[in-house]
């Protein structure tokens, strides 16, 4: 046929999407939204199964809203959850291949994460693992959706956030003991939680933030390298606590992981 050799498919609509994601900007989301839907309508009006989109074109339409840049007066995570329930809508309307996964969810919490959003991350979560409950293994909780959740509070800014965040962490860890790797802490997560109590200006905020150093220092030193300490878990000048000896710990920490020579007086 005239023309096969240059023909867009799909995987052509899906490459602009994943580029206009990169941009992020709302405009370009938006603008990566109205491709999906131009391929949907290309797909209706043909039948032809090149044109045909999937789960992969909403995950990414959903990860550029979520990773956005912020406009006045707009919500990024909420066009991010638009998308999610275009995708729901559309798998309960018998189109399978749609139902959203991990990815669709955990994006969208990242989203509200990033606009300080906690109780939006947390319902987000919560639809996920009703999901996972009800049997598809696609939508299990990992590692990055529950961290997304802890610096959602990280960044709120709000009353007890840094106890929320706490409570996560201490959940992960009690559910990777039981159910294996998929939902363990990171470094990033462990870094969000101090993160957390830094910001919190509570009493006691640096001791708290020790304690999740030391689990730190602890975990590393028992062969868990995945979570060794570095710096953007001993960012000294974020870490805003009126605590000496914890600031002095922070230093010397990220000296010993950084491989520089120990300084003379370093018991603490």
């Amino acid at each position: 046929k005239p023309g096969w050799r240059t023909k867009p498919d799909a995987i052509t609509y899906l490459l602009v999407i994943q580029a206009l994601g990169k941009e992020r900007t709302l405009n370009a989301s938006e603008m990566a939204l109205e491709v999906l839907h131009r391929l949907q309508r290309k797909f209706k009006e043909t039948g032809d199964a090149a044109f045909r989109p999937n789960k992969i074109h909403y995950n990414a339409v959903i990860n550029g809203f979520a990773n956005s840049r912020l406009r006045a007066g707009e919500s990024n995570a909420e066009h991010a959850e638009a998308v999610l329930k275009e995708m729901l809508e559309l798998y309960e309307n018998n189109q399978y291949w749609f139902k959203p996964d991990r990815i669709s969810y955990s994006s969208t919490i990242t989203g509200y994460a990033n606009e300080g959003r906690p109780l939006d991350a947390e319902r987000v979560l919560g639809m996920m693992i009703e999901e996972y409950k009800n049997g598809d293994a696609r939508c299990k909780p990992d590692t990055i959706a529950y961290t997304s959740v802890i610096n959602s509070w990280a960044q709120s800014g709000e009353q007890g956030a840094a106890q929320r965040a706490t409570e996560y962490l201490h959940q992960m860890e009690k559910l990777s003991s039981e159910h294996g790797e998929d939902v363990k802490p990171s470094k990033i997560t462990y870094g969000c939680v101090i993160n957390a109590w830094a910001n919190s200006g509570e009493k006691g905020s640096g001791e708290k933030a020790e304690a999740i150093l030391n689990r730190m220092e602890q975990l590393y030193e028992a062969g868990d390298r995945a979570v060794r300490p570095d710096v953007s878990a001993c960012r000294v000048n974020q870490l805003l606590v009126p605590t000496y000896s914890f600031t002095l710990k922070i230093l010397i920490v990220c000296i010993n992981f950084l491989n520089f020579p120990t300084p003379i007086g370093n018991s603490i």
